[in-house]
């Protein structure tokens, strides 16, 4: 039985080329000027009713859930059995979204858990300092 692999046109390689860089401009936005942004984040938790309040809501939302990795894992499952091109452009967004959003969490995650917390930028934000030596 002879299988040929999945090979998308160049066209449509192209088009999910576009999808991909995106996916990923799109990601970046939403970590660095509406995630990880202290003015708009502030404002959005204040009570702020704007269209970039919503999108930084719902992103967090879905990303505190995974919902970008079990997208990413059930579309790439169902192109494994059936090769389809938009299949592969769902894994591809899946996985450039969900991503980029992931490694703001990581780092914020391996800061605070730093023992040291004067040394660290981001512990001090999350530990309040102590002028009593322990």
């Amino acid at each position: 039985m002879y299988s040929r692999s999945f090979l998308p046109s160049p066209r449509a390689a192209n088009a999910l080329i576009a999808l991909g860089a995106a996916a990923l401009g799109y990601a970046l936005y939403l970590r660095y000027l509406m995630i990880e942004n202290s003015t708009v984040g502030l404002a959005c938790e204040a009570g702020l009713d704007t269209s970039a309040c919503m999108a930084r809501m719902i992103a967090v939302f879905l990303f505190r859930y995974q919902a970008f990795g079990i997208l990413a894992l059930v579309a790439s499952v169902y192109h494994l059995l059936r090769p389809q091109i938009y299949a592969f452009a769902v894994v591809a967004r899946g996985g450039a979204a969900g991503g980029q959003l992931r490694a703001t969490r990581n780092r914020r995650h391996t800061a605070a858990s730093s023992s040291s917390s004067a040394a660290n930028h981001w512990a001090c934000q999350f530990n309040k300092p102590s002028l009593k030596k322990t």
